[in-house]
């Protein structure tokens, strides 16, 4: 779910945009963690890891494993970033 929210928002050339115009310096929020989402996916060929962004969100260990429907997801996601 997560995975497909997240080919979505990085073909969305107009939220990339807004994603990499903001300056942000904390490694462990969720705009960095889009930031470098987004590079990766357009600079490697290997598959990229999405561990970091999860872990922007503060879940924990049993919440990474436990199964969330894409909405959540996309509040989750949509409540970090209006925080920045």
């Amino acid at each position: 779910y997560m995975n497909s929210m997240l080919q979505i928002l990085n073909s969305i050339n107009y939220f990339k945009k807004e994603i990499f115009s903001v300056e942000e310096n904390d490694k462990n929020s969720c705009v960095y963690g889009l930031q470098r989402l987004f590079y990766e996916l357009h600079s490697s060929k290997n598959p990229v890891s999405t561990l970091f962004l999860i872990k922007s969100f503060g879940w924990n260990q049993s919440q990474l494993i436990e199964q969330h429907d894409i909405q959540e997801f996309n509040l989750k996601l949509s409540d970090s970033l209006e925080k920045k």
